[in-house]
């Protein structure tokens, strides 16, 4: 994939709202509260998460699980369909 184009994505991953997540989310299918797109934007954000890195991702993914195991398959569904 070219480095630009990821570049972009995680950029717009890192800046992106919990509104905005909610609205991506839902283009994708995915239902996700504001309160949960909170969470996550506060995992993914708080770590600077390269949504390509597979290790990063999963690292991410195994944190929101601990508390919200349904959420973390929906957005790693959400990312897959991303990537």
């Amino acid at each position: 994939m070219n480095s630009m184009f990821r570049q972009m994505l995680n950029q717009k991953i890192n800046q992106l709202t919990p509104s905005g997540l909610v609205k991506l989310a839902k283009q994708y299918g995915f239902k996700i509260k504001q309160d949960e797109a909170e969470k996550v934007l506060g995992i993914l954000q708080q770590q600077d998460v390269d949504i390509f890195n597979k290790s990063q991702r999963q690292t991410a993914l195994k944190q929101l699980a601990a508390t919200h195991p349904d959420l973390a398959r929906d957005i790693k569904g959400l990312l897959d369909r991303l990537l």
